[in-house]
């Protein structure tokens, strides 16, 4: 490391016991400690604080996980009722009602597929932000 790099300088204040408090609270919620806080703090770095703090986080990723590899089966049997609906609407057994039928419920699921496509994918961007 070069001489200029090397923390070589101490910097140190006294605050009260009111402001020390809200020092640890905020440099606590930022998932900072009070050095790295103040450090940042005075050379004018943002502090982007969590949306939640880091035990919450952890007492969510394993039920997250598990919900994201559910949605993921259902987005598996989701792809295959799509093929047998259309494998359905191809056969020629079936009557002008049937056929209609058949059309309405693939609109209806394709209606539905795209929902759920949307909301595996809010669920894959949480998922990625919290980890």
């Amino acid at each position: 490391m070069s001489e200029a790099k090397k923390k070589s300088k101490i910097i140190s204040f006294r605050v009260n016991a009111d402001e020390y408090d809200v020092i640890v609270g905020t440099a606590s919620s930022a998932n900072l400690n009070i050095t790295s806080y103040l450090k940042a703090r005075a050379l004018g770095g943002k502090i982007h604080r969590p949306l939640m703090k880091s035990e919450d986080i952890q007492s969510i990723l394993p039920p997250l996980s598990k919900l994201s590899g559910e949605i993921s089966r259902v987005g598996n049997n989701m792809n295959q009722s799509t093929r047998a609906l259309k494998s359905l609407s191809r056969e020629t057994f079936l009557g002008q009602h049937e056929m209609n039928e058949v059309k309405k419920l693939t609109e209806e699921f394709n209606a539905l597929k795209q929902e759920f496509e949307q909301l595996q994918s809010e669920v894959h961007q949480i998922w990625h932000k919290l980890r």
